[in-house]
């Protein structure tokens, strides 16, 4: 599978205050921003060759779930417990309980800006089309989990519970790079990366 570096726990969290500021804050749950992620890394990987913020993206009936971001959001919502825990949004997010067109959802309110000197200049302007493109469009939760199921998307080549591979979303189009070009610069950086370990 290509990516291999960790999970970006810095870039996770400015990705979520830069949605929670620049995408409908009315409508801003764990559905969409969970999305909204997926597409992020997966579009930075097409176009750059890595993704974001590392996340491992599962397949799950509803779609790819990120599976850390999950587990971060619903500790912080105090889903996966009997009471919030302290996380890495803690601090930076609140997370309510709001009515929004008759239903419920855990809304995502962002505490203070987003730090973008966290990102390079390519995922900041990937993080800048994927909001542009759910603003501009409507794009609610439902509307882009229908879209991650599309034929031949990566989540569709993918088994149930497992880990989709970001290399899935490379194709023949003009903004993909070539599997050949990743898996090279991939395998370039484990090889250094044993040399000066």
């Amino acid at each position: 599978m290509l990516a291999s570096k960790e999970f970006d726990d810095e870039k996770f969290v400015n990705a979520v205050l830069y949605f929670a500021r620049n995408t409908d804050p009315e409508s801003l749950g764990p559905l969409k921003l969970n999305k909204l992620l997926y597409y992020s890394d997966f579009l930075h990987f097409k176009k750059y060759g890595r993704p974001i913020t590392n996340d491992r993206y599962v397949r799950m009936e509803h779609g790819p779930v990120p599976s850390t971001s999950y587990m971060i959001f619903g500790q912080t919502a105090g889903n996966l417990g009997d009471k919030p825990t302290k996380t890495v949004l803690s601090d930076k997010v609140t997370i309510k309980k709001t009515l929004y067109k008759g239903k419920v959802i855990n809304k995502i309110e962002a505490l203070r800006e987003p730090d973008m000197s966290v990102f390079s200049d390519s995922e900041i302007e990937v993080l800048k089309h994927v909001a542009e493109v759910c603003r501009s469009k409507k794009l609610t939760g439902s509307k882009l989990r229908a879209a991650t199921h599309l034929p031949d998307s990566p989540w569709s080549r993918t088994e149930e519970n497992q880990t989709i591979d970001y290399s899935l979303i490379l194709d023949n189009s003009q903004d993909s790079l070539s599997r050949d070009y990743v898996e090279y610069w991939q395998k370039e950086k484990e090889d250094l990366s044993e040399i000066f370990s």
